[in-house]
Formats: structure tokens, C-alpha cells, sequence
């Protein structure tokens, strides 16, 4: 019952997302929850959930008029509880590729990596952003309508460069996607939706593993929609 009431946290958000994202022309694949997977591992018991979009046609900039500036993104999420309420552990990816780079195999033009896990290594900040894609296998690019290959081997960041960042797992991640991209209208009104939901009011990251941990803020301090107007 807890996984299946993890699972219905992430498709409340996402339903949110995409209500607000089409009142514009951004589209976001697939269109049923197709995107998101769950299960129990064994033995630990853990909950993992994984997601993965595909988000078409979104302007460059939030404002953006220019023609033939949209972007195309795929957002790929993996996220670990030990239960309802306590993460411990995300990766998200979010790969940006122009439209008008139209060669097969696609290469993306940036591609970010947050990472999270409690007990992250000496020299590792507990949350942290690098340069970074992932291979998605063929069947799983069909099924959220990405129609050319990828080929991350031909994006080669310096993957070694950690930037420290505040708490972004996939709701922050979508969060600020339409900060970025979409109109200001649109992201005041998501942004209002999201801060009632459990992902910002009741999920929080474990943050108990380092000799000075956050148990003096709120539990959910370093969600990001506390950083915007």
C-alpha cells in the first residue's frame, strides 16, 4: 500500500504539470502514466520509482518569440524511499536538444545530472548537479515519442565537476522547467498549486549523514520553491 501511495504522489504532480503546461503549445509525452514505474526491491525493501518524459516544442526562454528557438527535453528519474515520507536517495537527468539540429542520432546540446543519496560519499555535497547524460534504450524512447536515436557518446562533459544545489529531485526539476521556459502566468500558477503538495510539504530528503546535518530547519527547507517569487 505504501509504494502504491508513492506512485499516486507522483501522478497527482505530474497531472498538475501537465494542466498547467497546456495551457501553452509545450507538449509533454506520453500522455498516460505510462512514464512512471514502481516497485519493491528486494531485500532491502525499498520503495524505487522511476519516471521518464519527453517534453516537445518548449521555447527556449520563458517569453521567447523568436521563431524555430523550441526545445526538445527528456527528463529520466530514479528515486529511492525507505518510506511514504522519506527519500533517501534520486537521480534525475534532463537532456536538452534544439530542433534544428536535425542529424540522427540525436546528441544533447546540455545534459544535467542531480544526484542525492543519504550517506553520499566524503567530498560528495549531499545534493549536487554535474554534466551528464544517460543512455535510453529504443523501446523506452518510442514509448514517450522521441523519434531519433540517442547517442550520449558523443557528449562528453568533464563529468568529474560538482555544483552543490539545494534538494532538486523530479518535482524540482519540473518546477523549474517551466520557470525557465514557459510564461511567467503559467509557472505563478504551478508554482502556487505546488507548494500544498506532499512532495513539498511532507517528503523529505534524510539529510542525517553528515557530522553537521539540517536538523535545525524544517525538514523540507532546502525544497526549491522556497527560492522563488
Amino acid at each position: 500500500m505504501a509504494l502504491h501511495n508513492v506512485a499516486l504522489k507522483y501522478q497527482s504532480f505530474i497531472a498538475d504539470f501537465r494542466k498547467w503546461t497546456q495551457t501553452t503549445n509545450a507538449l509533454v509525452y506520453p500522455a498516460d502514466n505510462t512514464y512512471l514505474g514502481s516497485q519493491i526491491l528486494m531485500p532491502s525493501k525499498l520503495m524505487e520509482v522511476t519516471c521518464l518524459l519527453h517534453l516537445q516544442d518548449w521555447p527556449l526562454k520563458a517569453g521567447s518569440a523568436k521563431p524555430n528557438a523550441n526545445l526538445s527535453m527528456l527528463v529520466c528519474a530514479k528515486e529511492l524511499f525507505a518510506d511514504e515520507q522519506t527519500l533517501i536517495k534520486s537521480n534525475v537527468v534532463t537532456m536538452y536538444f534544439r530542433p534544428n539540429k536535425i542529424a540522427n542520432p540525436a546528441v544533447p546540446d546540455v545534459a544535467i545530472h542531480y544526484d542525492y543519496e543519504h550517506g553520499m560519499k566524503a567530498a560528495h555535497p549531499l545534493f549536487h548537479a554535474s554534466f551528464g547524460g544517460m543512455h535510453i534504450e529504443r523501446a523506452k524512447l518510442d514509448m514517450v515519442g522521441f523519434a531519433r536515436d540517442l547517442d550520449i557518446a558523443k557528449y562528453q562533459p568533464i563529468k568529474s565537476i560538482r555544483i552543490p544545489t539545494i534538494h532538486i529531485g523530479l518535482p524540482a526539476t519540473l518546477l523549474g522547467l517551466v520557470a525557465d521556459h514557459l510564461d511567467n502566468a503559467v509557472f505563478a500558477g504551478f508554482l502556487n498549486s505546488s507548494r500544498t503538495h506532499p512532495f513539498f510539504k511532507q517528503i523529505a530528503a534524510r539529510t542525517d549523514c553528515r557530522k553537521f546535518d539540517m536538523a535545525q530547519q524544517a525538514p523540507t527547507y532546502s525544497h526549491s520553491h522556497h527560492l522563488y517569487n
